[in-house]
């Protein structure tokens, strides 16, 4: 089964689901002795597209937002004054950080275009890691990866406070002011997060063939209907138990844990906060719980990540 970069056999007897959840919340993980897994790792291939999406997800700092899109005139046309306003020099946010980070940034690019180079806003004991755009930033790929480019670059020497896509303010003073009007409760948060990566783990069970009996009865389409009906209501709670069920089996390696909203095939949609400390033994777990499953779940994990989901 392809597993965040790299395959596991299937166990042998996987059993059912109830058994599955029996062993991790009753005789607790086996962990297996696996090798270190790689960072940014990912089902195989699978793109950077999900790790990238979590730039937009949940981070940002009060008082640098989103800019709105300026509300046009009733004949759709802008003034040639609103235009130029529009296109002055804006602010655009990336991150914060504490004032001692090392910030090395050199060689990297910024968002819009054409990209300016980065810089800093001093704000106390903080820091924000910024770039001038000439216009709104939209959710390119290449902008969407610039801004990744910046937090993960930011993140191999120091905390940081991850924002979201799009954060902009109108200047320096602007995203200064803001900073610090919060900066307790950002160098909190800071503090909260340093030695901290964030790791998504999302899972799905793989289709299962139609059981023998269905296959081979002579039940008109109906009754194979309703059968299939039953089959997904009885399903559904289990699924619900067993992603329970894994994110407990986790909770001992990580920091904080945080539940998302499960999408298309999937069952299973949390991130974790873990631990430089923790790392080897998180990412060797989730190893050896996919390889006790078996290959009738689909684990992807995607991590290191910067913390985006727990600021």
């Amino acid at each position: 089964m392809p597993q965040s970069g790299y395959s596991v056999a299937p166990s042998s007897g996987t059993g059912s689901l109830c058994d599955v959840l029996e062993l991790i919340l009753d005789r607790g993980l086996v962990i297996d002795a696996f090798t270190r897994a790689q960072p940014n790792t990912r089902k195989d291939g699978e793109s950077n597209d999900s790790e990238r999406d979590n730039a937009g997800a949940e981070a940002g700092a009060a008082g640098i937002r989103p800019r709105r899109h300026r509300a046009r005139s009733a004949s759709g046309t802008v003034s040639p004054e609103e235009d130029r306003a529009d296109r002055a020099a804006t602010v655009y946010a990336y991150a914060l950080t504490l004032r001692d980070h090392p910030l090395r940034l050199d060689g990297l690019n910024g968002v819009g275009g054409p990209p300016t180079p980065l810089r800093t806003v001093p704000a106390g004991p903080l820091c924000a890691v910024v770039s001038d755009v000439s216009e709104e930033p939209h959710p390119t790929e290449r902008d969407i990866g610039a801004h990744h480019d910046v937090q993960q670059r930011l993140m191999e020497s120091g905390v940081v406070l991850p924002l979201r896509f799009g954060a902009t303010a109108p200047d320096d003073d602007a995203v200064r002011s803001a900073v610090e009007e919060h900066a307790d409760d950002y160098a909190e948060r800071l503090r909260r997060l340093d030695g901290c990566v964030e790791y998504s783990l999302k899972a799905a069970q793989e289709a299962r063939q139609p059981n023998d009996h269905l296959r081979d009865a002579e039940a008109d389409s109906e009754a194979g209907s309703r059968q299939g009906e039953l089959d997904v209501q009885n399903a559904r709670p289990r699924l619900e138990a067993l992603a329970s069920g894994v994110t407990e089996a986790f909770r001992p390696f990580t920091r904080e844990v945080k539940p998302g909203a499960p999408s298309g095939e999937d069952f299973l949609s949390v991130s974790f906060l873990v631990s430089s400390d923790q790392d080897e033994l998180f990412t060797a777990s989730e190893m050896s719980l996919a390889h006790q499953m078996g290959e009738d779940f689909d684990f992807r994990l995607h991590g290191p990540l910067p913390p985006y989901s727990f600021v």
